[in-house]
Protein backbone atom coordinates (compact mmCIF):
# COMPACT_ATOMS: atom_id res chain seq x y z
CA UNK A 1 0.00 0.00 0.00
CA UNK A 2 1.35 3.41 -0.94
CA UNK A 3 1.89 6.12 1.66
CA UNK A 4 0.01 9.22 0.56
CA UNK A 5 0.04 11.06 3.89
CA UNK A 6 2.77 13.35 5.08
CA UNK A 7 1.99 16.59 6.95
CA UNK A 8 4.27 18.83 4.86
CA UNK A 9 5.78 18.20 1.44
CA UNK A 10 9.04 19.61 0.08
CA UNK A 11 8.78 22.20 -2.68
CA UNK A 12 11.10 20.01 -4.79
CA UNK A 13 8.18 17.60 -5.31
CA UNK A 14 6.21 20.38 -7.03
CA UNK A 15 8.63 22.19 -9.37
CA UNK A 16 5.71 23.79 -11.23
CA UNK A 17 5.20 26.02 -8.17
CA UNK A 18 8.47 27.82 -8.92
CA UNK A 19 6.46 29.83 -11.45
CA UNK A 20 4.48 31.40 -8.60
CA UNK A 21 7.64 32.50 -6.81
CA UNK A 22 8.88 34.11 -10.04
CA UNK A 23 5.71 36.24 -10.10
CA UNK A 24 5.48 37.05 -6.39
CA UNK A 25 5.10 40.83 -6.86
CA UNK A 26 2.30 40.59 -9.44
CA UNK A 27 0.36 37.99 -7.43
CA UNK A 28 0.82 39.92 -4.19
CA UNK A 29 -0.38 43.16 -5.82
CA UNK A 30 -3.57 41.49 -7.06
CA UNK A 31 -4.25 39.89 -3.67
CA UNK A 32 -3.77 43.12 -1.73
CA UNK A 33 -6.01 45.01 -4.19
CA UNK A 34 -8.69 42.32 -3.82
CA UNK A 35 -8.56 42.28 -0.01
CA UNK A 36 -11.62 44.47 0.53
CA UNK A 37 -13.57 42.40 -2.03
CA UNK A 38 -12.99 39.08 -0.27
CA UNK A 39 -15.99 37.35 1.30
CA UNK A 40 -15.97 36.60 5.03
CA UNK A 41 -16.14 32.94 5.95
CA UNK A 42 -18.74 32.19 8.58
CA UNK A 43 -18.68 28.56 9.67
CA UNK A 44 -17.44 26.34 12.51
CA UNK A 45 -13.77 27.10 11.66
CA UNK A 46 -13.95 30.75 12.75
CA UNK A 47 -15.59 32.46 15.71
CA UNK A 48 -15.58 35.97 14.25
CA UNK A 49 -15.15 37.86 10.99
CA UNK A 50 -11.40 37.41 10.83
CA UNK A 51 -11.10 35.14 7.78
CA UNK A 52 -12.03 36.03 4.23
CA UNK A 53 -11.52 34.44 0.85
CA UNK A 54 -11.65 35.30 -2.84
CA UNK A 55 -12.65 32.01 -4.56
CA UNK A 56 -10.96 32.36 -7.94
CA UNK A 57 -11.32 28.72 -9.00
CA UNK A 58 -13.31 26.73 -6.41
CA UNK A 59 -13.09 22.99 -5.93
CA UNK A 60 -15.61 21.05 -7.99
CA UNK A 61 -17.61 20.17 -4.87
CA UNK A 62 -17.85 23.87 -3.93
CA UNK A 63 -18.87 25.23 -7.34
CA UNK A 64 -22.58 25.05 -6.47
CA UNK A 65 -21.91 27.27 -3.42
CA UNK A 66 -20.00 29.92 -5.40
CA UNK A 67 -22.18 31.65 -8.01
CA UNK A 68 -20.74 31.87 -11.51
CA UNK A 69 -20.91 35.68 -11.35
CA UNK A 70 -18.67 35.65 -8.25
CA UNK A 71 -16.22 33.22 -9.87
CA UNK A 72 -16.06 35.39 -13.01
CA UNK A 73 -15.66 38.58 -10.97
CA UNK A 74 -12.91 36.96 -8.85
CA UNK A 75 -11.03 36.04 -12.01
CA UNK A 76 -11.38 39.60 -13.32
CA UNK A 77 -9.84 40.92 -10.08
CA UNK A 78 -6.81 38.67 -10.49
CA UNK A 79 -6.02 38.22 -14.22
CA UNK A 80 -2.26 37.74 -13.83
CA UNK A 81 -2.70 35.16 -11.08
CA UNK A 82 -5.24 33.29 -13.22
CA UNK A 83 -2.93 33.40 -16.25
CA UNK A 84 -0.01 31.98 -14.25
CA UNK A 85 -2.03 29.22 -12.57
CA UNK A 86 -3.75 28.15 -15.78
CA UNK A 87 -0.27 27.24 -17.13
CA UNK A 88 0.43 24.87 -14.25
CA UNK A 89 -0.39 21.15 -14.44
CA UNK A 90 -2.13 19.44 -11.55
CA UNK A 91 -3.88 22.56 -10.21
CA UNK A 92 -7.41 21.75 -9.06
CA UNK A 93 -8.53 24.95 -7.36
CA UNK A 94 -7.16 28.22 -6.02
CA UNK A 95 -8.13 31.25 -3.95
CA UNK A 96 -6.73 34.22 -2.07
CA UNK A 97 -7.18 33.94 1.68
CA UNK A 98 -6.74 36.62 4.36
CA UNK A 99 -6.66 36.20 8.13
CA UNK A 100 -6.81 39.28 10.36
CA UNK A 101 -4.37 39.86 13.22
CA UNK A 102 -5.55 37.81 16.20
CA UNK A 103 -7.51 35.51 13.88
CA UNK A 104 -7.62 31.73 14.09
CA UNK A 105 -8.89 29.21 11.57
CA UNK A 106 -9.76 26.34 13.90
CA UNK A 107 -8.54 22.80 13.40
CA UNK A 108 -10.30 21.04 10.55
CA UNK A 109 -9.57 18.61 7.71
CA UNK A 110 -10.83 17.79 4.24
CA UNK A 111 -11.65 14.48 2.59
CA UNK A 112 -10.30 14.92 -0.94
CA UNK A 113 -6.82 13.36 -1.39
CA UNK A 114 -5.05 16.59 -2.31
CA UNK A 115 -2.36 18.89 -0.98
CA UNK A 116 -2.52 22.65 -0.61
CA UNK A 117 0.32 24.96 -1.50
CA UNK A 118 0.05 28.03 0.74
CA UNK A 119 2.07 30.84 -0.89
CA UNK A 120 2.44 33.62 1.68
CA UNK A 121 2.02 37.05 0.11
CA UNK A 122 1.91 39.07 3.34
CA UNK A 123 2.59 38.19 6.98
CA UNK A 124 4.46 39.67 9.88
CA UNK A 125 5.29 38.32 13.31
CA UNK A 126 4.01 35.11 14.87
CA UNK A 127 1.91 33.60 12.07
CA UNK A 128 1.82 29.82 11.78
CA UNK A 129 -0.06 26.69 10.91
CA UNK A 130 -0.20 23.34 12.61
CA UNK A 131 -0.80 20.32 10.38
CA UNK A 132 -0.75 16.77 11.63
CA UNK A 133 0.64 18.07 14.94
CA UNK A 134 3.62 19.79 13.23
CA UNK A 135 3.91 23.57 13.59
CA UNK A 136 5.41 25.67 10.76
CA UNK A 137 5.85 29.42 10.48
CA UNK A 138 4.02 31.21 7.67
CA UNK A 139 6.59 33.59 6.20
CA UNK A 140 6.10 36.20 3.49
CA UNK A 141 7.53 35.02 0.16
CA UNK A 142 7.67 31.38 1.23
CA UNK A 143 5.47 28.42 0.47
CA UNK A 144 4.14 25.62 2.66
CA UNK A 145 2.77 22.55 0.94
CA UNK A 146 0.60 20.47 3.22
CA UNK A 147 -1.67 17.46 3.13
CA UNK A 148 -5.05 19.02 3.79
CA UNK A 149 -6.64 15.67 4.67
CA UNK A 150 -4.79 15.94 7.98
CA UNK A 151 -6.11 18.02 10.88
CA UNK A 152 -4.78 21.58 10.42
CA UNK A 153 -5.26 25.06 11.84
CA UNK A 154 -3.88 28.54 11.15
CA UNK A 155 -3.10 31.27 13.70
CA UNK A 156 -2.23 34.91 13.07
CA UNK A 157 -0.66 36.42 16.19
CA UNK A 158 1.10 38.92 13.93
CA UNK A 159 0.51 42.63 13.54
CA UNK A 160 -0.97 42.65 10.04
CA UNK A 161 -3.36 40.75 7.80
CA UNK A 162 -1.95 37.40 6.69
CA UNK A 163 -2.62 37.06 2.95
CA UNK A 164 -1.90 33.87 1.03
CA UNK A 165 -2.61 32.24 -2.29
CA UNK A 166 -3.99 28.75 -1.68
CA UNK A 167 -3.44 26.30 -4.52
CA UNK A 168 -5.07 22.88 -4.30
CA UNK A 169 -3.09 20.24 -6.19
CA UNK A 170 -2.75 16.54 -6.79
CA UNK A 171 -0.74 14.83 -4.04
CA UNK A 172 2.74 14.00 -5.38
CA UNK A 173 2.98 11.01 -3.01
CA UNK A 174 0.33 9.30 -5.13
CA UNK A 175 2.81 9.22 -8.03
CA UNK A 176 6.19 8.89 -6.30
Amino acid sequence: MENTRQAYHPLAWYPELDLLKEHFDAIRTEAVRALEQMAFISDERVSDQSWRVLPIKPELEDIANVPKELRDWSRQLSPQTVSILEQMPGVIAYAFSALAPGGVIAAHQHENPYVTAMFCLQAEGDVYMVNGGERRAIVEGEMLIFDYTMMHEVVNNGSQERIVLLVLMENALKTL
